[in-house]
């Protein structure tokens, strides 16, 4: 689990069911959406969950959607995370 937490510390993410069973259906309105928040000048995002606000450029905040990029074959959302989350590869978890 230390691996996984030094992966996304400090980083903006995406919460990993919004990513895994959601976003990822469309990834065309949701990436023109964060292309467009990107293009405002901030520096810092009130996250819905957790402290806030928390310190990010607006390039902090649209790599937090890069998983979208990829072709959907090799999307992969927090991969260096999801073998600590509960179900994931791994590290038991439900199966």
């Amino acid at each position: 689990w230390e691996e996984s937490f030094e992966a996304v510390r400090g980083h903006l993410l995406v919460a990993p069911l919004l990513s895994l069973l959601l976003l990822n259906r469309h990834p065309g309105p949701v990436l023109a959406w964060a292309d467009r928040i990107a293009q405002w000048s901030f520096t810092s995002v009130i996250p819905g969950h957790f402290a806030g606000p928390v310190p990010a450029s607006p390039e902090e905040f649209r790599a937090a959607f890069n998983f979208l990029d990829s072709e959907p074959s090799t999307r992969r959302p927090l991969a260096g995370v999801l073998p600590a989350l509960p179900g994931g590869r791994g590290q038991g978890g439900v199966r």
